[in-house]
């Protein structure tokens, strides 16, 4: 799943970036590869900066845990606007939760990197999705641990008395 989005600030390319930067740590994303990044330059000055932040493992994982959800933020400043593209990648299926915490993400960085709100601030709403996340995977292998495993238990132990019987 890919979502993009542009936003405008009036903040000079380094402080919105560590603004972003900041957001982001606050969420779990790393500097996805500080030699990709890449800067243009005209006469007025730095016109296109390009940083890029993941969370999540290096390879799509085929786990429905949030979690190992693959994600790749990419952010463009160019001028003063600001392009963001968020990938979330699952090799069978979009999670239930990809879709809102990627439009949450994007809408609460711009309010974090255009200086609207203090990044942990603006985090919240996302921090909240993956608490939520975290919890349907909790319910999820407990669900396993409680039904799915003492089924399998009682099966073995059924197969276990019959072959007595017979015996």
């Amino acid at each position: 799943m890919i979502a993009e989005h542009t936003f405008i600030t009036t903040l000079d390319a380094p402080e919105a970036f560590s603004r972003a930067d900041a957001f982001l740590a606050s969420l779990g994303f790393a500097a996805a590869d500080p030699a990709a990044d890449s800067s243009t330059t005209s006469a007025a000055g730095p016109a296109l900066i390009r940083r890029s932040w993941a969370r999540g493992p290096r390879k799509p994982s085929y786990s429905p845990l949030f979690r190992k959800l693959q994600m790749r933020l990419h952010l463009d400043f160019d001028r003063g606007r600001i392009n963001s593209a968020l990938s979330i990648e699952h090799p069978r299926r979009t999670h239930k939760l990809a879709r809102p915490f990627a439009l949450t993400l994007l809408e609460d960085l711009e309010h974090a990197a255009a200086g609207a709100r203090e990044p942990q601030v603006a985090a919240a709403a996302c921090r909240d999705i993956i608490d939520d996340a975290r919890r349907r995977d909790f319910r999820r292998r407990l669900i396993i641990a409680l039904v799915v495993i003492p089924l399998f238990v009682l099966a073995l132990f059924a197969i276990i008395i019959a072959v007595s019987s017979v015996l």
